[in-house]
């Protein structure tokens, strides 16, 4: 969401010499050494400019910037919020929608746990979590407005707890 045009799309120099210009593609796109399998992710799509998205359009269709291909067999993932999330999102273009698959995931506390867990979240904010379930994931875009219930916010208000114990500004800042 951070990146310009060019990052994507490359840039074309000018040669004086015979009015031509020479492209150069985007280096960090094309490894030196394509074997292997190659993984693409490109976060927080939809919060990228309009251009932005526009440049990520032959990446994402035809794996290929101009006349240079990604490696092959690359996967090429994006991420992003929903619309309905208010999460100061741009609208994600219909060309851009066109070229993807789109695939919504869903909070499950027992997914949540094994993952937390495996993480070294405290035994105790995971037993929380799965005695008070709906407290895993709860938005209201009506009524929300600052922080509330995900995966991340718990996860940050473990690390509050595990820094800091059971004081009474702890339980503070878990409930901000």
């Amino acid at each position: 969401s951070v990146r310009d045009p060019t990052d994507f799309k490359g840039l074309l120099f000018p040669i004086r010499k015979d009015q031509k210009c020479v492209w150069y593609p985007p280096k960090d796109l094309f490894p030196d050494n394509p074997e292997g399998k190659w993984f693409y992710f490109f976060d927080e799509v939809t919060l990228a400019a309009p251009a932005v998205q526009s440049a990520l359009y032959q990446i994402l269709l035809e794996g290929q910037v101009e006349d240079q291909k990604l490696p092959a067999g690359s996967l090429r993932i994006l991420a992003s919020n929903r619309t309905e999330d208010r999460a100061g999102i741009r609208y994600i273009s219909s060309p851009m929608a066109n070229r993807l698959v789109h695939i919504e995931f869903e909070v499950d506390v027992d997914d949540w746990s094994n993952w937390s867990l495996a993480k070294g979240v405290s035994a105790e904010v995971v037993a929380f979590i799965r005695l008070n379930r709906e407290l895993l994931y709860r938005f209201d875009p009506m009524r929300d407005k600052r922080a509330f219930p995900t995966p991340r916010s718990v996860y940050f208000a473990d690390l509050i707890y595990r820094q800091h114990g059971e004081t009474s500004y702890t339980w503070e800042a878990i409930e901000g």
